[in-house]
C-alpha cells in the first residue's frame, strides 16, 4: 500500500475543530463530522469545508443520514437533526445512564438498530457500558463495565468495541443481547486505540495522542500499513474501497500551536 495523494480541507469555511470526531461518508464525496467541544455538525469535501452548524447539544458519533437528517448521537440521547432546516427532529433521552457517565460511540446495522459505547465524563470509574437504541427504545448490553467505551465495529458475528483506558479492544457477539464479551486484542499500555473502521476485513484505528493510522487484517490481527499524519492528531476514521484505491477520511484535534490541526485529513492510498 502507497499515499497517492494528500489533502487537508482548510479551504471554504473557515473552521477548527476542537476536536473532531466520527467521520460519515455522504453522497456525492462529501463527508461530514462533529465537533464535540465546539458542538458542531460539519460538512466537507476532500479540500473545502462546505457547511457548519452550531448546536444546541453536545454531539459525540454520527448514526446515519438521509435526505438530510442526520442521526446522532448526543452525550444523553439520540437525535434526529435535520441540516437543511438547522432543526432538532426528534430527541430521545436515555434515563438508564450512570450519573456522570455519557454516550461516546455508535455503530448502526443496516435495520438501523444502534449499538452506543459510553465512558466515565472523568476517566477514572468503571461505569461505562454498551446500549442498543432501536424503535425509540434503549436497552443496556453491558453495565459498569468500561471506564472509555470508544470505537464499535462491525464483524461477522457481532462487534468490536475500544476500551481506550486499558488499551484493549473486546469482542462482543450479537446473540439474542446476550452479553458475550470477549478480549480480542490488547495492545501496549503506551498505545491507546480510539476510533475504530472495520472495511473490506481491514481494521483501521486511531490512537489518541498518535500521528499515525493503522490498518490491520481482522483475522491475522496484524498490521498491513501505517501512515503518518506529521503534526496532526488524528482522532476518528471512514473510509471506503473502489478500484484498487483506498479513500480515507481523518479527523483531527486543534492545537493552537499546530498549523491546521482541527482540520480534516484526506489521503488516496494505492494497493
Amino acid at each position: 500500500m502507497e499515499v497517492s495523494s494528500f489533502s487537508v480541507n482548510d479551504q471554504g469555511i473557515t473552521y477548527r475543530a476542537a476536536l473532531g470526531e466520527s467521520p460519515f461518508l455522504l453522497p456525492d464525496k462529501r463527508f461530514a463530522y462533529i465537533d464535540i467541544v465546539g458542538q458542531s455538525l460539519v460538512i466537507s469535501d476532500a479540500t473545502r469545508i462546505l457547511n457548519v452548524s452550531k448546536l444546541q447539544f453536545t454531539p459525540t458519533a454520527i448514526s446515519s443520514y438521509i435526505d438530510g437528517v442526520f442521526v446522532l448521537v448526543a452525550a444523553d440521547g439520540i437525535v434526529f437533526y435535520n441540516s437543511i432546516t438547522n432543526t432538532v427532529e426528534d430527541y430521545f433521552k436515555c434515563r438508564l445512564l450512570n450519573i456522570n457517565e455519557r454516550f461516546n460511540d455508535c455503530m448502526t446495522l443496516p435495520d438501523n438498530t444502534i449499538y452506543i459505547s459510553s465512558m466515565d465524563c472523568d476517566e477514572k470509574k468503571s461505569i461505562g457500558g454498551l446500549y442498543k437504541f432501536n424503535s425509540g427504545v434503549f436497552s443496556t448490553l453491558l453495565s459498569n463495565y468500561f471506564v472509555v467505551g470508544n470505537g464499535l465495529a462491525r464483524i461477522q458475528d457481532g462487534c468490536l468495541c475500544v476500551e481506550s483506558s486499558k488499551s484493549i479492544i473486546y469482542s462482543y457477539k450479537l446473540r439474542n443481547d446476550a452479553t458475550d464479551v470477549s478480549e480480542w486484542l490488547r495492545f501496549e499500555p503506551q498505545s491507546t486505540p480510539d476510533g475504530i473502521r472495520v472495511i473490506n476485513d481491514i481494521l483501521i484505528i486511531t490512537f489518541h495522542g498518535a500521528k499515525e493510522v493503522w490498518f490491520m487484517c481482522i483475522h491475522t490481527k496484524r498490521l498491513i500499513f501505517k501512515i503518518e499524519t506529521k503534526n496532526f492528531i488524528p482522532t476518528a476514521s471512514v473510509a471506503f474501497f473502489e478500484a484498487g484505491i483506498w479513500t480515507l477520511h481523518v479527523t483531527t484535534r486543534l492545537f493552537k500551536n499546530v498549523e491546521n490541526s482541527g482540520y480534516c485529513l484526506s489521503y488516496r492510498i494505492t494497493t
